[in-house]
């Protein structure tokens, strides 16, 4: 059930910014990202070491267009956020 699920990660929902606040105000904000480094270097290793998914080949064609069209939306976005108000 959804409830259940969110009950059971409703400590980690809520202690983990009150632990990530504790960190910045008693320490400094950089520690946020530096302790965070090493816990995800274990967790990369252990899933490396641990996780089993099952192989599955499949063929997929690359939409040319699509990526094209992305590709030029988001340099026209990014563009005018980046120009706005200088010319």
């Amino acid at each position: 059930m959804v409830v259940d699920e969110f009950e059971q990660h409703l400590p980690v929902t809520i202690g983990g910014p009150l632990l990530g606040g504790f960190v910045t105000g008693h320490f400094d904000w950089r520690w946020a990202f530096s302790s965070n480094l090493p816990l995800g270097l274990v967790a990369l290793v252990w899933l490396g070491l641990l996780l089993r998914l099952p192989a599955q080949r499949m063929s997929a064609r690359i939409g040319w267009a699509g990526t094209a069209l992305l590709t030029v939306s988001i340099n026209v976005i990014v563009l005018a956020a980046s120009w706005a108000g200088t010319t």
